[in-house]
């Protein structure tokens, strides 16, 4: 019976993915087709949806904020150019049509960006309407022209309110009343505008319709239908209302540089994480050379969303997983440079959120290494760790509880398992990463145990494959601070990876990285207690 389940579920599985291929490979014949069709009008975004503004000069943040902390000045406009030129080329390519639009990433504007945009050949561009209000215009109904260094290119700005209403409000109301309350919204600014006016919906939260009941479906019916049925709304694409040249446009030179989001870069610099994440992009893009393979790898760091995640504007349960991906994409530029990456990229940007329960350690201990708890007493003294929380329940993790402790020479660690019904080594692959002022690397398998000491060009300045280990009901280890390098008040971070076939299947802790200090000879006296 068991045998039957598991293939049911893997049959199940399959046709799933296959189902999900399917869906996948329809969706660019249905917009080729509804393009063809006139029903809709295609537009881009940079092609690894970089914030251009930044790219191009980040000191341009200043404008929107004069008090923000800046990094080393980022300034490569080719990027910039790149981003945008790859990306009408790649949807003209697969759309078999000219593309002359584009939205910004995050609606992130400035002179030099729009200027580059109208540069490479696109005929209009959006971006939220607090950024022309900024820019001293007042109506978001009408078309711009923006003009600037012999280059010109048409502007909308979205309206944020009813733009916000689908991506964040209607999904928590009955489609009927949301309807109706946009219906209502359109009515009231065409109270107060020309009938030649044109409000830009443009949804930044394009993720909106999972929350929608029947997936938006009953929303987007009734809306269309609604819309089309009213006599005082025609519903165009801008290329097509460019096209009528019914409405007179207003031209201007000069547009605040910033986003969508509050009209300022905020989110993506200025914080020390994101500070610290463009320096060390500042750095491999000085140093790399123009090898095409190593530029790609840094056009993907340029993307906004990494930064998206540094700071505190936003939080997941995956941001140690972003860091690593961010780190490891500039890790391998290097390699592909055949330059050897600077001991910074191993190190973690993220600042983690604690989600344990510790306790300090209180005396030397000298365990026996042996797998198994030889006595109540060995471990007593010792400094534990405990995750109350993940996105995984205490009972699904591989890791239970840490134990940490020292004596004079060495550092002893334990690690306990949920549910180990046999060697964890015959499936598993255990590293203990270690940083002080450089990492320390141990590797603990079947085929080959090692313990790894680097420089900071993460060069291999010390190794051993013989340490004193053993794994049985526990894990227990120990290694020499002298191997270390460490001393006396040093403090030193330190997490597990638990690897599958060189993917990671658990890090403990999942969202930061533990911290002990290196007590010191006379540590005993000074924790005497009664």
């Amino acid at each position: 019976m068991e045998e039957n389940i598991s293939v049911a579920g893997e049959e199940e599985k399959q046709y799933l993915l296959n189902k999900q291929l399917q869906i996948l490979q329809s969706i660019v014949p249905e917009y080729k087709k509804a393009y063809k069709n006139g029903d809709i009008c295609l537009t881009t975004t940079p092609f690894y949806h970089p914030i251009l503004p930044l790219l191009i000069d980040s000191d341009i943040a200043q404008v929107s904020n004069p008090n923000i902390k800046l990094p080393k000045k980022f300034s490569y406009k080719e990027d910039a150019k790149w981003h945008i030129s790859t990306a009408k080329q790649y949807m003209e390519r697969i759309f078999e049509s000219k593309i002359d639009g584009m939205w910004p990433s995050e609606g992130s504007v400035s002179d030099d960006a729009l200027c580059l945009i109208a540069e490479c050949g696109f005929k209009f561009a959006f971006t939220d309407e607090q950024i022309i209000k900024n820019s001293g215009f007042s109506n978001i109904y009408i078309p711009y022209l923006y003009e600037n260094n012999n280059l010109s290119m048409h502007m909308f700005f979205r309206d944020h309110t009813l733009s916000d209403k689908i991506g964040f409000v209607y999904s928590h109301m009955n489609y009927k009343d949301a309807v109706l309350d946009f219906l209502n919204s359109l009515k009231a600014i065409e109270s107060q505008s020309d009938p030649k006016s044109i409000v830009s919906v443009i949804l930044d939260g394009e993720n909106a319709w999972e929350y929608y009941d029947n997936n938006g479906y009953d929303f987007l019916n009734y809306l269309y239908d609604s819309l089309q049925k009213n006599e005082s709304v025609e519903i165009v694409t801008h290329d097509e209302y460019l096209g009528l040249k019914e409405a007179k446009e207003l031209k201007f030179s000069k547009i605040w540089p910033g986003s969508w989001i509050g009209a300022n870069f905020n989110i993506w610099i200025g914080d020390d994480e994101d500070n610290k994440a463009w320096d060390l992009l500042n750095e491999a893009r000085r140093c790399l050379s123009t090898n095409k393979a190593s530029i790609n790898q840094l056009y993907k760091a340029q993307g906004s969303d990494w930064n998206w995640w540094y700071g505190n504007d936003h939080s997941s349960t995956d941001d140690v997983l972003f860091d690593n991906l961010f780190r490891n994409i500039l890790i391998k530029a290097y390699m592909l440079d055949k330059k050897t990456p600077p001991q910074e990229l191993y190190m973690p940007i993220k600042k983690r959120l604690s989600t344990l329960e510790s306790k300090s350690p209180i005396s030397f201990i000298n365990p026996k290494i042996d797998g198994v708890v030889s006595s109540y007493f060995e471990w007593t003294g010792a400094g534990e760790f405990v995750e109350l929380e993940s996105a995984m329940s205490v009972s699904d993790r591989i890791i239970k509880k840490i134990y940490y402790g020292f004596n004079e020479n060495d550092i002893f660690l334990r690690i306990d398992f949920n549910n180990l019904k046999s060697n964890i080594l015959d499936q598993y692959t255990i590293y203990v990463e270690i940083f002080d002022n450089i990492k320390t690397s141990l590797s603990l398998s079947n085929k080959e145990s090692y313990i790894k000491r680097f420089d900071r060009n993460s060069k291999v300045i010390a190794q051993d494959k013989f340490f004193d280990y053993a794994i049985n009901k526990i894990l227990e280890l120990k290694i020499s601070k002298d191997f270390l390098g460490v001393h006396e008040k040093e403090k030193v971070f330190f997490y597990i990876n638990i690897e599958h076939e060189n993917k990671t299947i658990e890090r403990f802790p999942t969202n930061k990285d533990i911290l002990i200090e290196i007590p010191s000879k006379n540590f005993e006296s000074e924790n005497w207690f009664v």
